[in-house]
């Protein structure tokens, strides 16, 4: 956010839903379009593949001008 967005407010937000970890944030910074970011912005193919490591998802909601959301989820791991 700091490094792109220009943002002047961002919220940041971290709960349990159901048997997963979700990570939420937004802004309203220059947005992005993200039918073209999310596959070619390095950051963002990072942020993906680690969670991909470890069964979970990211979900990116956004668009020129209007800010963004991100929520990164990560499934609860159990022992055994």
């Amino acid at each position: 956010v700091a490094r792109h967005a220009r943002a002047s407010e961002v919220a940041v937000a971290a709960e349990r839903e159901g048997r997963s970890f979700v990570l939420s944030i937004a802004d309203d910074g220059d947005g992005m379009d993200a039918a073209k970011v999310t596959g070619r912005s390095l950051g963002i193919f990072g942020m993906r593949e680690r969670l991909r490591v470890v069964g979970g998802e990211l979900e990116i909601e956004s668009a020129p001008g209007v800010g963004a959301r991100i929520r990164a989820r990560v499934p609860e791991q159990r022992e055994g």
